[in-house]
């Protein structure tokens, strides 16, 4: 927490503190921006500058012309006539050269991925040379440059001083000798341009004592301002009261919202509880019975085999009793599912 604390003197003269440490003073009459006291005079603003007016003190000079041995033309950097390439400069040798340890993938199909090249590295060669390749003279600038030519500046004989308007008596002018006698406070009230949320007032007092306002900072303030101190000295609270803070903020911007736009906010709420219902269902929805495959042994011909009868009439006894009981085991699964989720 922070303590803001603006005094006024008798004497005209004015002081901000932050945390009971002056941070700015000076006097209600010569200091302040804009002033208490507007000017007595201002700008004109139905003044216009005349058409024929002349306000640049300086001219390019008629009479003069570009040099015959100026070059516009000429480089700003050309190389060193006097360089000489180092001894043992190597020309034919790059500075890069394919890997001779390198060898193609085992599964490199050149049909498939083209032919393969081998990665490349410093050539060794030019370590211990002072140079590989095509040697170039380094550059220099050129002491011919000039660049390009402008004639020289000479005072304009035409030129009236810098335009301003005529000044004017101001109708709104007034004269406070005592700004420091304000007028009786029935309301408080800040205009605050902030990017950071969570930002509280409490405790505004109005005074017309210094010793009873450090009185009260000392006996609130301070003593909420030292405990927070030792307390993130000492690294209490941690990711709780991060926590709690940034949910009471995102709290209070929802509830500033829809005081200032309620059919938002209740639009979001309802697209949420759409979205929510949605994904409950989708994530819980139950299984659907998948039907019984059919037997491998059943038989593929209707000619009459030995005992068929009685065969076929157990395998579908057995067969009927699988079913019921397969039925009741998804039954059981999916009923014991939805009640445990």
């Amino acid at each position: 927490p922070h303590l803001y604390t603006l005094v006024i003197r008798p004497d005209n003269s004015f002081e901000i503190l932050v945390d009971l440490e002056s941070r700015k003073s000076g006097s209600l009459l010569k200091d302040m921006d804009p002033p208490v006291n507007p000017d007595k005079e201002i700008d004109d603003p139905d003044d216009k500058k005349p058409s024929d007016w002349v306000d640049e003190a300086e001219i390019d000079d008629p009479d003069a012309s570009k040099p015959d041995d100026w070059d516009e033309d000429a480089a700003e950097f050309i190389e060193d006539p006097d360089a000489v390439k180092p001894s043992g400069w190597l020309d034919d040798e790059p500075m890069m050269v394919n890997d001779p340890s390198a060898t193609a993938p085992s599964d490199w199909d050149e049909e498939e991925d083209g032919e393969w090249e081998a990665p490349l590295i410093a050539n060794p060669k030019c370590k211990s040379a002072p140079g590989c390749g095509e040697w170039k003279r380094p550059t220099i600038r050129n002491p011919e440059y000039k660049g390009k030519w402008f004639p020289p500046k000479i005072p304009n004989p035409k030129y009236k001083g810098e335009w301003k308007p005529r000044r004017i008596p101001n109708k709104n002018w007034f004269e406070d000798l005592h700004p420091h006698n304000v007028f009786p406070m029935s309301a408080i009230g800040f205009e605050l341009l902030s990017i950071s949320g969570g930002i509280v007032y409490d405790n505004v007092l109005i005074t017309s004592s210094e010793e009873t306002a450090k009185s009260f900072a000392r006996e609130t303030w301070k003593i909420r301002y030292e405990a927070e101190a030792a307390k993130q000295r000492g690294g209490a609270g941690g990711i709780v009261d991060t926590i709690s803070s940034t949910l009471a903020g995102l709290q209070e911007g929802i509830l500033d919202l829809y005081d200032e736009q309620p059919l938002v906010v209740i639009s979001l709420a309802v697209v949420f509880a759409v979205v929510l219902v949605t994904m409950i269902v989708v994530c819980c929805g139950g299984e659907s019975k998948k039907e019984p495959a059919p037997s491998s042994a059943a038989k593929k011909t209707d000619e009459p085999q030995p005992d068929d009868d009685e065969d076929g009439a157990a395998a579908e006894d057995e067969a009927g009793a699988a079913g019921v009981d397969d039925d009741d085991d998804v039954d059981g699964e999916i009923t014991t599912a939805g009640a445990a989720q």
